[in-house]
């Protein structure tokens, strides 16, 4: 359930929020990409062009994983 919009790095995304209602990631308008926060660790799971899947891990200061 995207509840608002929020900007990422220039990319509109939106709140995903659980059955608490407790915000557990942010997914791109149009749901190619979705990115969760643990801690210092962002992990981003992508839609490639092929159908298939990219996970990328990156520390919240910007060093890839």
């Amino acid at each position: 359930m995207l509840l608002s919009a929020l900007s990422k790095g220039g990319i509109n995304m939106g709140e995903v929020r659980n059955l608490n209602h407790k915000m557990i990631g942010a997914i791109s308008m149009d749901n190619r990409i979705f990115e969760i926060q643990l801690k210092d660790c962002i992990t981003q799971i992508k839609v490639k062009p092929d159908g298939t899947l990219g996970v990328t891990h990156r520390r919240k200061g910007g060093n890839a994983a």
